[in-house]
């Protein structure tokens, strides 16, 4: 692996450029898909809202490392992903405030009830409202995380396997039941529900993202004429931040 020296004492990480390329070509989906006139990339295809939030859960299982504690884990992810929704939240809810006050309805009080949401669902007001990703990215991060405390010895394809389909599994009957109204209910405290569901059926890719790093992509790696011949692999080169 060659890195890229600046000066003596400055070096630049190489990044996965493929990787990086599907990030970028995902964020542009995600904003497209939030536009009021779309450009509609791929979407004869398949459907945006199908593809690119589980994709994002992928792409950060890919560069997951299991070699971490899980207290590490929680700690980078607080300061990385927890922290910045919380700041962001209520900078959310302060321009609501301010738009209130100035005669539109944005903003609603702030309560035990929204702030016991604003950790586990959503951010305080609709302005940043997209944001319930990174809380639900966060706990299914903090999830993965237990799981690679509890799960021993991670250098089979065969455990990880009976391990994806198990929560394979769990997230289908988890869709199942959502379709057939078991979110439905209203609710005077938090919605466990819905956390529960967002946060496993969002588990198996993130774990289909760190399978695919650690064991099938080196398939791919060792034989690139699976992927038509030539030189061409998945992945450019296996760098990691």
């Amino acid at each position: 692996m060659k890195q890229v020296v600046i000066s003596n004492s400055t070096e630049i990480k190489p990044r996965n450029q493929t990787f990086q390329f599907l990030k970028a070509l995902l964020i542009i989906m995600v904003v497209d898909d939030h536009c009021g006139q779309k450009l509609g990339l791929m979407t004869s295809i398949f459907p945006y809202n199908s593809f690119y939030m589980p994709m994002f859960m992928f792409v950060s299982g890919y560069f997951f490392k299991e070699t971490n504690t899980f207290w590490t884990n929680t700690k980078r992810a607080t300061k990385k992903v927890l922290i910045p929704y919380l700041l962001w939240s209520f900078v959310g809810w302060g321009i609501a405030f301010g738009l209130t006050f100035a005669g539109l309805n944005w903003c609603s009080e702030i309560t035990i009830n929204k702030l016991i949401e604003l950790l586990f669902l959503n951010p305080l007001v609709t302005i940043n409202g997209p944001m319930w990703y990174a809380i639900t990215y966060f706990w299914v991060f903090i999830l993965y995380s237990l799981v690679n405390v509890v799960v021993k010895g991670r250098n089979s394809i065969l455990k990880e396997s009976v391990l994806f389909a198990s929560m394979l599994s769990i997230g289908a009957t988890i869709l199942f039941l959502c379709r057939n109204g078991w979110l439905g209910y209203n609710y005077t405290f938090l919605n466990y529900r819905l956390f529960i569901a967002r946060t496993l059926f969002y588990l198996p890719f993130f774990h289909f993202g760190y399978m695919f790093h650690r064991f099938i992509e080196r398939i791919f790696d060792k034989s690139p004429k699976l992927l038509g011949g030539g030189g061409n692999r998945l992945c450019l080169n296996q760098f990691s931040y």
